[in-house]
């Protein structure tokens, strides 16, 4: 289990990537978000192991979060149900 510190930080993280995607997607402005952005990825690269998934939370879903030199990569997790109905 990872400390709350931690998995704030990777919560926001993701969110933040994903907000950055969405306004990348609409031609947004996205500075800002850039910004708090890098300042959370330099907060969380000290504490945990790159290249390891975590799993996290973020808009009612549960991310894979891969985090590394160059950034951050996610990918949603399938439901339970999901699970149980693709293996029962």
């Amino acid at each position: 289990m990872i400390e709350p510190e931690i998995a704030l930080l990777l919560t926001r993280l993701l969110c933040l990537t994903m907000q950055l995607h969405a306004l990348d997607q609409g031609d947004q402005p996205s500075d800002e978000v850039e910004w708090q952005l890098e300042s959370v990825y330099k907060q969380v690269v000290p504490m945990i192991r790159p290249d390891l998934p975590y799993a996290v939370f973020c808009e009612g879903e549960v991310y894979s979060v891969w985090i590394n030199a160059d950034g951050v990569t996610f990918q949603a997790q399938a439901a339970m149900s999901d699970s149980l109905e693709a293996t029962g």
